[in-house]
């Protein structure tokens, strides 16, 4: 059973979100991070700064005092305005014109810990250390954790009655995004949202790091029982799942390589770099290949996902490359263009691995089964936006 909190909240006023609203911090890489936070001082981008950014010191203390200066320079300027009463909100956000439905809530770490919210992805200790200390040193969190559930018709028609009301809040963005929010006013819709919500089996689609962080973190107080996380929580079929593509650094030994892959792959040139499920697609040597595994079975679970197979069979075995921290291995989202990604690989002599993405339904069986896959297997969307909301750790 999945307890859903409404929660104190501090919400950006109107006309400070254009200024203030950011994409998170993990949605940008350094250099995009570094260009808005030049460009705009009020940028909330400036509160979730992290440890090893550019410009920004390696000791994720000295990052947290600097993201709490930010934070209290837009409280001073009153960017936010508090809530009196613990609330819960529909969140609504728009992109290239495709909408995505979810609600906005605490959900009580412990839920996390006891498997009543179920994760499928690993972890880096390392980067959930430096998150943990972050969120102490801070003491506020403003990026939800995505999680989904199996689509339940009753809230679904409850978030739709809602959303026939005016808004409290109306974000848009120059690249297109809208976002709405409105607070859940009516007494009885919310205790049947809530309600419901804990009949269902939660997953994390997006944040296992900021899960694993606020565990630690929770662990530290002096009432642990009292932790929670700020989450928003969607239908499954309101998200969309993306593959992470690999690439490793080159220069590689091309014949080499192929002669290992096709003693364990059956491998076939192609035009296409995007494979289908159940192979991997290769650029090496300035061409595609498409490597499918020998044999026709699908071992169930993590254990049949395209990622683990890639993994295991191929980057371990034939190159060394045992995880996602190996200094050789960038890990890109499939946002990046392919051939911006292919043309990397043909400049330094690498190689490109692309994936298809799993199906949703293959996230939840495995973390059904109590399984995980490997730090960067999946990038769902849409992702919340950073400095909608303000919501006090512990």
């Amino acid at each position: 059973m999945t307890e859903v909190r409404p929660f104190r909240a501090s919400i950006v006023r109107p006309e400070w979100a254009a200024r203030v609203v950011s994409p998170m911090h993990d949605s940008l890489t350094p250099e995009e991070r570094a260009d808005i936070k030049t460009a705009n001082p009020d940028s909330f981008l400036h509160v979730t700064r992290r440890a090893g950014d550019p410009g920004e010191s390696d000791d994720p203390r000295v990052a947290a005092s600097e993201g709490t200066a930010a934070l209290d320079h837009l409280l001073a300027k009153g960017a936010f305005r508090e809530l009196s009463e613990p609330s819960l909100f529909v969140y609504r956000i728009e992109v290239d014109g495709s909408p995505h439905t979810g609600l906005v809530a605490d959900v009580p770490v412990e839920a996390f810990k006891s498997g009543d919210v179920r994760g499928h992805e690993d972890v880096e200790p390392e980067r959930v250390d430096a998150l943990s200390l972050y969120l102490e040193g801070v003491g506020t969190s403003s990026d939800p954790v995505a999680l989904m559930f199996r689509p339940n018709h009753e809230v679904r028609r409850l978030f739709a009655e809602i959303e026939r009301e005016e808004p409290l809040l109306r974000i848009g963005r120059d690249d297109g995004t809208l976002q709405r929010v409105w607070r859940v006013e009516d007494r009885a819709a919310l205790e049947t949202i809530t309600a419901r919500l804990a009949s269902e089996v939660m997953y994390v689609a997006d944040g296992h790091h900021r899960v694993a962080a606020s565990i630690a973190a929770s662990e530290r107080m002096e009432d642990p029982s009292r932790a929670a996380v700020l989450c928003v929580l969607y239908p499954a079929d309101e998200l969309r799942v993306l593959a992470f593509h690999r690439r490793v650094v080159g220069p590689l030994d091309t014949r080499d390589f192929l002669a290992r892959l096709e003693e364990r792959f059956l491998v076939e040139d192609t035009d296409e770099s995007r494979p289908v499920q159940g192979s991997f697609g290769i650029r090496i040597d300035r061409h595609w290949v498409r490597a499918s595994p020998k044999g026709t079975g699908r071992p169930p679970g993590v254990a049949g996902l395209d990622v683990t197979r890639l993994h295991q069979e191929l980057l371990q075995p034939v190159l060394g490359i045992a995880d996602v921290g190996d200094p050789r291995l960038e890990v890109v989202p499939d946002t990046v263009p392919v051939e911006e990604l292919a043309a990397r690989a043909d400049e330094d002599g690498g190689a490109l691995f692309t994936l298809a993405a799993p199906a949703i339904d293959e996230v939840l069986e495995v973390a059904d089964r109590g399984e995980i896959v490997p730090p960067k297997s999946t990038y769902f969307l849409p992702k919340p936006m950073s400095g909608v909301f303000l919501r006090v750790v512990g």
